[in-house]
């Protein structure tokens, strides 16, 4: 149960040793909250980035905002931290290019506090997360715990994105 923790590496890792840029996306509490956490995990992020709509010329922790294609042009192939939530079809849409273009992955950070959901958090509660795993009476209710127990592991979007075509929700 829950190999994933072992066989897949941690958003965590993953940004910190691709061995490219590390761009933000998006700005605000969210991005704090990423930031703390690259801090704590031996990130370097290299650029901030927003949505067309959202870039006017402001600075955010430092780095001027810029434009997909302006980071494009600047860093060539990067991978990305999504720093923000929606559910606006829009909005999604705009996420779903820029990941078809880039590596994605949405660091869980959380709302309030500052204990994240990275290897030391894993290793501490596995038991716990065990424990509540067993409790659960249905096979639907079990995907589902594990599916949201894995995208916060790997921040992996297509966790999320990809489980509404199969009968997950039905």
């Amino acid at each position: 149960m829950f190999e994933f923790f072992q066989n897949e590496r941690s958003v965590w890792q993953t940004l910190r040793d691709c061995g490219k840029p590390v761009v933000l996306y998006g700005m605000g509490d969210g991005a704090d909250k990423v930031l703390a956490a690259f801090e704590r995990c031996g990130i370097q992020p290299a650029a901030v980035m927003a949505s067309d709509a959202f870039v006017r010329g402001q600075s955010f922790r430092g780095f001027r905002v810029q434009r997909l294609s302006a980071v494009e042009a600047q860093f060539g192939d990067f991978a990305v931290a999504l720093c923000f939530a929606s559910q606006l079809p829009e909005v999604m849409d705009a996420i779903r290019a820029v990941a078809a273009r880039h590596p994605l992955t949405a660091p869980p950070v959380p709302p309030f506090g500052d204990v994240l959901f990275d290897d030391a958090f894993v290793a501490a509660h596995l038991r716990e997360m065990q424990e509540a795993y067993a409790l659960l009476a249905d096979e639907l209710s079990r995907r589902v715990y594990e599916t949201v127990l894995r995208f916060y592991h790997t921040g992996d979007i297509a966790q999320a994105r990809t489980k509404r075509s199969a009968p997950f929700y039905s």
